[in-house]
C-alpha cells in the first residue's frame, strides 16, 4: 500500500507524466540559504532544466544571483524574461555569436586560447572570461581518463606572450570559470590550488568573478557544505574575487518524478518482463533513475526487467530487480527525474517527452 499522500496523488493522474514537486524545491532552497554565506553567490545553470516555471521559481526565491547558459538558445530564453547577470560559456558559440553576445553587454568565457587570438580586434578594450582546464573529477570518471577537452591550460596564463598580448590589446580577464564535474573536498582542494595559481598572474582584473561551477550534490548529500565553505574561504583570503557556485542538479534533480504505466508483460527465463508506456532510451542519457513505488501492494515478489516502449534492444530502465508483481495498467514512479532528463531527451519513433505538471501545497498547479 502506498502510504505517502503525495505519491498517491502522483499515481492518480494520467501517464506518462513528469511531476515536479515545488514544495521540495522550496525546502531545498531554504536549506541552502541557511548554509550559504553572503560572500558566496548562487547561479542557476539553465541546462539542468530550462522550464520557465522552474527558472521563475529560482528567480523568485531571491537566492539566485544570476544564470549560466551554454548555448545561444539558452541565452535567448533567459535574456527574454530576466534581468539578472548571465554567465555565458560553452564551446558552441561561433565568433559572430560571441560578437553579438558582447554587444549586449555579456562577458563570454572562452574555451580555448586560439579563439581569443583570432578575435583580438573585436576583443580590444573589452572584458573577457576564460574557462580553465582542470582534470575531470575522480568521482565521475575513470582515473585513467581524467583529461578534459574543455578550457585553457594554466600554463598559457603564465606564458609571457599571452600576458603581453592581453596588455597590448587592453583585454581584461574578469571571469574565471572552473568546472570538472561532481565535487568532494579533494576536488575542491584541486580547484583552490588552481585558483591560487591564477591569482598570482597579474594580467587578470582586480575585480574578478570566479565561477566554481556545478557538481555539489555529493557535498550537500553528505553534509559537507560547511567544510566546503572553509575551502572556499581560502580563495577569498587570497583575492578580492566574487565567488559563484552552480548547485542546479543538487537542487532540482530530486524534485522530479516520472510516473509510467505498464502496457505489456511476459515471462522469460524465470524473470518477468514489463513494458512501460515510456522509453528509457529516450529519457535517460547522463544519469539513472530508479523505480521507488508502485500502486501494487502484493505478497508476490518476482525478479523483474523493466523495459521501455521502443524497438531499441537495450531500452531498459532496470534489470533483475525483485519487486511486487505488476499487472497491465499498474503504475510505477521513478525517481529522481528533475535534472538533465528533458534537456538530454531523444525522440526515437517520434515519441514525445511526457507531459509535465507541477505540484505545490498538495495540489497540481499550472
Amino acid at each position: 500500500m502506498v502510504e505517502n499522500d503525495d505519491f498517491k496523488k502522483f499515481l492518480s493522474i494520467k501517464t506518462p507524466v513528469v511531476v515536479y514537486n515545488l514544495d521540495d524545491l522550496s525546502r531545498k532552497l531554504y536549506e541552502l540559504n541557511q548554509l550559504i554565506p553572503e560572500w558566496v553567490n548562487v547561479i542557476y545553470s539553465v541546462k539542468a532544466n530550462s522550464n520557465k516555471k522552474i527558472i521563475d521559481f529560482f528567480k523568485e526565491s531571491n537566492l539566485i544571483k544570476g544564470f549560466e547558459v551554454a548555448s545561444v538558445q539558452e541565452l535567448q530564453k533567459v535574456e527574454k524574461f530576466y534581468e539578472e547577470e548571465i554567465f555565458v560559456t560553452g564551446p558552441g558559440f561561433s565568433d559572430d555569436q560571441i560578437k553579438k553576445c558582447m554587444k549586449k553587454g555579456h562577458v563570454y568565457d572562452f574555451n580555448n586560447i586560439e579563439q581569443i587570438y583570432r578575435m583580438k580586434n573585436v576583443l580590444k578594450n573589452r572584458n573577457i572570461g576564460i574557462r580553465m582546464n582542470l582534470e575531470k573529477s575522480e568521482l565521475e570518471h575513470n582515473k585513467n581518463d581524467l583529461t578534459s577537452r574543455f578550457g585553457i591550460d594554466i600554463k598559457n596564463l603564465k606564458h609571457g606572450k599571452f600576458s603581453e598580448f592581453l596588455i597590448n590589446y587592453n583585454i581584461k580577464v574578469t571571469h574565471i570559470h572552473i568546472h570538472n564535474g561532481e565535487k568532494d573536498l579533494n576536488e575542491l582542494k584541486k580547484i583552490t590550488r588552481l585558483i591560487s595559481e591564477i591569482i598570482e598572474n597579474n594580467c587578470l582584473s582586480n575585480d574578478l568573478n570566479i565561477n566554481i561551477g556545478g557538481g555539489w550534490e555529493h557535498i550537500l548529500k553528505n553534509n559537507l557544505f560547511n567544510k566546503a565553505i572553509i575551502e572556499l574561504q581560502r580563495i577569498k583570503k587570497i583575492s578580492n574575487s566574487n565567488l559563484y557556485i552552480e548547485p542546479g542538479k543538487a537542487l532540482i534533480d530530486s524534485i522530479g518524478y516520472l510516473v509510467a504505466s505498464l502496457i505489456n508483460k511476459y515471462h522469460s527465463k524465470n524473470c518477468l518482463n514489463l513494458i512501460l508506456n515510456v522509453s528509457a532510451h529516450n529519457l535517460i542519457t547522463w544519469f539513472p533513475t530508479y523505480p521507488i513505488v508502485s500502486n501494487k501492494n502484493s505478497d508476490s515478489k518476482i525478479v523483474t526487467n523493466i523495459w521501455g516502449n521502443t524497438c531499441y534492444e537495450e531500452d531498459f530502465f532496470v534489470k533483475k530487480l525483485t519487486i511486487d508483481e505488476l499487472d497491465i495498467d499498474d503504475k510505477i514512479i521513478f525517481h529522481p527525474f528533475g535534472a538533465y532528463f528533458k534537456s538530454n531527451s531523444k525522440k526515437l519513433h517520434d515519441i514525445d517527452f511526457p507531459k509535465e505538471v507541477y505540484y505545490q501545497n498538495g495540489t497540481f498547479v499550472q
